[in-house]
């Protein structure tokens, strides 16, 4: 089950674009320092092999015995797989907790209390470490840093006595973690860090407990929800009629969708670069529906038009794509004092440059340019070249 949290300005139109990612963790252990052995914490570092039933342990807590240990766990996972341009709204983690004596434990107590951070270093240049290193830089990356959830305590089963431990914990981080994920994806790794809240003892107050918990490593899951980039999509553009009079109506429709659900501030087409003609809802909803607007236009011979908006989010998007550079051909208006019966007598058809002037030359003596062969019921397009 995937928990989503939504920060301000997220509406449930957004969620039906919403793209859910599940990740099992790829790196995963804990450095462990011994008090006063001489040497830095000892890094237990393992490259994570997707069966939690052959997984090396996080231990998390503090042994209070003749010498004193700490121990801090570490969990990193790739995030490639999440594209770079998608915006993160909510991230949580999943642990799958021990049984106790499953490993040699070092804790009086079977529970403790955590909270949970962010890991700077990437964990592979430690990995994998069964001990064979001794350097703080992860232990004291998994106890600084953004903090993303705290105050959890944390208990161990009693007893193996299920196929596997009988509790998972799944934890939702706060926003800060949702940045840190969102920075993080361009480098494709996001590590977090674990360690008992007062090392030093309950929280300051009684220096002598000993607990901690362990986590099952490689069942350690990322859960990542995400919104892909705010992409509007105008397509099937229209002028109806495509052919007409100087003075008579057209009307030019776009079909607007975004899938974040966002509203359109405008949607605007512009003819011949300079009227720009704001269209209105015609059908469908806000979102989702058919714009358009009738116009009367004036001009004789060939006009052009594109499209353009911008929604709420203050995205832009054109029709063509890269208008105003190209644009759509249509409509084409005729003098408004010819008649069909002038233009096409016994099958005749009369011809026009792309300014709209008839040209009273047989097809053979057009010099080179575009030209529109305007028939009865249709019209087409020439390009002379000689």
């Amino acid at each position: 089950m995937i928990i989503i949290f939504l920060s301000t300005g997220y509406n449930a139109l957004h969620l039906k674009s919403r793209v859910d990612f599940v990740l099992q963790c790829s790196i995963y252990g804990y450095s462990y320092d011994v008090n006063n052995d001489g040497d830095p914490s000892w890094i237990y570092s393992y490259y994570s092999n997707y069966n939690p039933n052959t997984s090396y342990p996080i231990m998390v807590g503090i042994d209070k015995d003749w010498s004193d240990e700490w121990s801090r766990g570490h969990i990193q996972w790739d995030i490639s797989s999440i594209p770079d341009t998608n915006t993160i709204i909510s991230v949580g983690i999943r642990l799958l907790v021990a049984y106790r004596s499953q490993w040699d434990d070092e804790w009086d107590n079977n529970g403790t209390w955590i909270e949970i951070r962010d890991m700077i270093q990437d964990q592979g240049y430690w990995t994998p470490s069964n001990g064979d290193y001794a350097d703080y830089t992860l232990y004291n990356d998994a106890g600084n840093g953004n903090k993303y959830a705290d105050s959890l305590f944390i208990s161990m089963d009693p007893t193996y006595n299920v196929y596997y431990p009988s509790d998972t914990t799944f934890l939702l981080l706060n926003n800060l973690a949702v940045q840190d994920l969102q920075n993080a994806l361009s480098r494709d790794w996001f590590g977090i860090g674990l360690h008992r809240i007062g090392e030093g003892g309950d929280g300051g107050s009684n220096p002598d407990v000993d607990e901690g918990v362990n986590f099952f490593g490689s069942a350690s899951y990322l859960y990542v929800s995400t919104l892909p980039p705010d992409n509007i999509i105008l397509s099937s553009p229209d002028v109806y009629p495509d052919t007409g009079y100087v003075n008579s109506e057209f009307s030019f429709t776009i079909h607007y969708y975004d899938g974040w659900g966002y509203e359109p501030c405008s949607v605007m087409c512009v003819i011949d670069d300079t009227i720009k003609l704001k269209l209105t809802l015609l059908s469908g909803y806000a979102y989702d529906g058919v714009y358009g607007k009738k116009i009367t236009l004036l001009g004789e011979g060939l006009h052009r038009y594109y499209f353009w908006t911008i929604n709420t989010n203050e995205t832009v998007k054109y029709y063509p794509e890269n208008a105003p550079a190209e644009q759509i051909e249509g409509p084409f208006l005729l003098p408004s004092g010819i008649s069909e019966n002038d233009i096409e007598k016994k099958g005749e058809s009369i011809i026009f440059d792309i300014t709209g002037r008839i040209m009273k030359c047989d097809i053979k003596e057009l010099p080179n340019g575009i030209y529109f062969i305007k028939s009865k019921n249709n019209i087409r397009k020439i390009n002379v070249i000689k």
